[in-house]
C-alpha cells in the first residue's frame, strides 16, 4: 500500500461511518452496542496505523489543512525560485568567471541534497517539494547561464535535460509538482523538435500550437504505462 491507497482507505472509512449513522437515523439498520464498539475500535485502529505509516488525513479538517499546505508550499517554492533568479540577476556581473561556474555547479547540487534531507525528516514532503522546485529552478538557471558564459549555441535539447532532472526528483521522492515540471519540459522539447522538422527555428515553437499535438500524444501514451 502506498500513501494514495492509504488515503483512499481512510476516506472510505469516514464515508462508511457517515452512511452508517444516516442509516441508523432512518431506522434502516440498528447495530447493538457491542457491535458498534467493536466496529469503531477496528476503524480507529486502522486510522491510527494509516496515519502513523503514511501520514494520511483522517478528518475533513485535516484534508483542508493539507490542501492549504500544498498551496502554501507551491507559492513558497515559486517565491524562493524567483528570489534566486533575481539574486543572480542583480549580482552576477560582479563575480569572476570561476566563481560564477562554481556557484552554478554547486547550487543545484546543494538544493538536491536539501531535498534528500527534507524527505528524510518529514513525511508530508511539503518542504521537500519547496526545495525540489528550487533545485529545478537552479538547474534550469545552471544550464542557461553556463551556455551564455561559454557561448554555447542554445538548442531545444535543454528542455530534455530539464525534464530528466525533474522526473528523477519527482519519482525518487514522490513530488507531483516536479512531475508536472518534467511533463511541461518534455512537451516543450517535443514541440520544439517537431517545429525544427518543419523548418522553424526551435525558439518559435510557442507560435505553433499545433506542434504540441505530437507532444500530447506521446505524454498520453506514457500515461498508459502502469507506474507509481
Amino acid at each position: 500500500m502506498n500513501k494514495e491507497q492509504a488515503q483512499q482507505r481512510a476516506d472510505r472509512i469516514r464515508a462508511f461511518r457517515d452512511e452508517l449513522d444516516q442509516l441508523e437515523r432512518e431506522q434502516v439498520i440498528a447495530l447493538s452496542g457491542d457491535q458498534r464498539d467493536r466496529l469503531r475500535a477496528h476503524h480507529d485502529g486502522l486510522l491510527r496505523d494509516l496515519a502513523a505509516m503514511f501520514d494520511v488525513d483522517t478528518s475533513g479538517e485535516q484534508k483542508q489543512l493539507s490542501w492549504g499546505m500544498r498551496i502554501v508550499s507551491f507559492l513558497g517554492a515559486a517565491a524562493i525560485s524567483a528570489a534566486v533568479f533575481f539574486f543572480f540577476y542583480r549580482f552576477w556581473g560582479l563575480l569572476a568567471t570561476p566563481a560564477q561556474v562554481a556557484i552554478l555547479i554547486a547550487a543545484p547540487v546543494i538544493a538536491t541534497l536539501g531535498v534528500e534531507f527534507a524527505a528524510r525528516k518529514e513525511r508530508t514532503l511539503y518542504f521537500a517539494a519547496i526545495i525540489g522546485l528550487v533545485a529545478f529552478a537552479c538547474f534550469v538557471l545552471d544550464l542557461s547561464m553556463l551556455g551564455q558564459i561559454f557561448s554555447i549555441t542554445p538548442t531545444q535539447n535543454a528542455f530534455l535535460v530539464w525534464a530528466a532532472f525533474a522526473f528523477l526528483l519527482a519519482y525518487t521522492y514522490g513530488v507531483r509538482i516536479l512531475q508536472v515540471a518534467g511533463i511541461l519540459s518534455l512537451m516543450g522539447y517535443l514541440a520544439a523538435t517537431v517545429g525544427t522538422w518543419r523548418g522553424c527555428y526551435w525558439l518559435s515553437f510557442g507560435e505553433r500550437p499545433e506542434n504540441f499535438i505530437a507532444a500530447g500524444i506521446v505524454i498520453f501514451g506514457l500515461s498508459l504505462i502502469p507506474h507509481r
